[in-house]
Parts: structure tokens; C-alpha cells; sequence
């Protein structure tokens, strides 16, 4: 009998097995029958004054069916001072919505509530082990995003374990 459970933003159903035993145990590729994307009345979709979420997340099914290996997935990071996020975290939801970023699977930006000295916008891309590919989402992303930062580079960091140890990156790109 399938059941649902929520988060902050998705009311997800799920079956029994699903959730019982997680995605990995059943051999399908998501973890719910399907989701609802949900938006509580008190949500502030600005990141720069929500304090009640410590992310905000962007991301689109049909977009991330298109890329299936999500355990190969890692991130673009842009940092911002919190005076520009939400116009940053605005511009990157057009373009992903528009479908200008490629290779990009999903993004979030960072809110207010840990109190963070700058905003983070992480947007998701992959296979993390494929260097050329994973780069030309990067340079895409500075040309559209019109991207620059205070060091000159834009760093792409895989989630799992194999990060070389001697750095947090697995990859570094100049940025504009």
C-alpha cells in the first residue's frame, strides 16, 4: 500500500518496499512512486532573508532524466556576496528553467540560516570523472551566469570519496 512523507518542499509517495528498504535494495532509480513539489505558506524564496530552510533547491524531472548517473554527480560552486544572491539565485533559475545550462542536473543556493558570511549557488552536473565534459558545463556556465570571482576560478567538487586528498577540488576553471 503506498504511503507519503514530506520535507519542507516535496509531499513524496512511496510503496511499502520503497520504503522500507531504499532505492538501491529495490534496483529502481528513484526512491518514490512521484513527487509533488510543495511551497508552505511561510516560504521566502529569497535566500538572502529565508532563514527557515539551510538550502533552496532548483531542479527539474524531465531535466534530470535526462542525465542518469547520478552517482557520478558532483558541483560548480559560485560564491556571492548576500547583496547579490537573490539576483544571482534569480538568473540561474531562468536560465536552468530555459534550459541554457547545459549538462547542469540540478542547483541550490544557500539561505540565511546557518549564517553564512556569503551566499553559495552549487549547481549539479557529471559524470564528475569526465573532465572534459564536466568542464565544458563550467565554461558554459561562467558565459552564461557571466560568472567572476574574487580569486579568478570557479571550483567543481565531486561528493563522494575519491577527491584527491590533497585538495576539496577535483577541478578548477578561470573564471570571467
Amino acid at each position: 500500500m503506498p504511503y507519503h512523507m514530506a520535507d519542507s518542499r516535496h509531499m513524496y509517495y512511496k510503496t511499502d518496499e520503497q520504503s522500507e528498504t531504499g532505492t538501491r535494495w529495490t534496483g529502481q532509480e528513484k526512491n518514490y512512486i512521484y513527487k509533488i513539489k510543495t511551497t508552505p505558506a511561510n516560504f521566502d524564496p529569497n535566500p538572502s532573508t529565508n532563514t527557515t530552510d539551510v538550502f533552496i533547491d532548483e531542479s527539474n524531472d524531465e531535466i534530470i532524466s535526462k542525465y542518469n548517473d547520478e552517482l557520478n554527480v558532483g558541483k560548480w560552486i559560485q560564491y556571492y556576496a548576500w547583496h547579490n544572491i537573490d539576483a544571482a539565485w534569480e538568473n540561474a533559475k531562468k536560465l536552468y528553467r530555459e534550459r541554457e545550462l547545459e549538462g547542469i542536473v540540478f542547483m541550490k543556493v544557500s539561505t540565511r540560516l546557518e549564517g553564512n558570511k556569503e551566499g553559495v549557488i552549487c549547481f549539479y552536473c557529471g559524470p564528475a570523472d569526465s573532465k572534459e565534459e564536466v568542464e565544458r558545463y563550467g565554461h558554459n556556465l561562467i558565459q552564461k551566469t557571466k560568472y567572476s570571482s574574487r580569486d579568478g576560478f570557479m571550483c567543481y567538487k565531486y561528493k563522494f570519496k575519491d577527491t584527491p586528498p590533497s585538495s576539496p577540488w577535483l577541478y578548477r576553471i578561470e573564471t570571467i
